[in-house]
């Protein structure tokens, strides 16, 4: 199971990123979006990336890591996310998280960061920079 027939004589393995389904297949089926197939040994199957991971490319020899900082799916990074937005490192998400009120974040960030003193986001939760607190008055 998992080997292609390349030859009259012989079976062999597929190549990394690839696939035989079934055993003396004459071909090999290069691994989809999300999958890899890290060996020439195992190539029944593709397997799906693990949580926290992609694959961009067909045929993948293994699954990479997300950066944090944008949406990712098994199949790759995508939108960036907004200013007052984060997402974390080696983390599948579907949507960015909003920073807590007093934090502020720029466009594509993986955490939130405090406002500096003397300056607020007035409250708001998301979207808002931290400007100059008001003057007393």
């Amino acid at each position: 199971m998992g080997y292609s027939h390349l030859s009259t004589t012989a079976c062999q393995g597929c190549a990394r990123g690839k696939y035989a389904p079934i055993t003396a297949s004459a071909t090999c089926i290069v691994c989809a979006q999300g999958q890899y197939s890290p060996s020439t040994h195992r190539t029944s199957i593709c397997i799906n990336c693990p949580s926290g991971q992609h694959a961009i490319a067909t045929g993948a020899q293994r699954c990479e890591w997300c950066t944090g900082g944008s949406l990712c799916s098994k199949v790759g990074p995508g939108t960036k996310c907004a200013a007052g937005t984060y997402a974390a490192a080696r983390v599948h998400i579907n949507s960015c998280s909003a920073c807590e009120a007093e934090q502020s974040s720029v466009v594509g960030s993986r955490s939130c960061t405090w406002c500096q003193s003397g300056k607020t986001t007035n409250g708001v939760v998301t979207g808002r920079a931290c400007v100059a607190c008001p003057a007393n008055g």
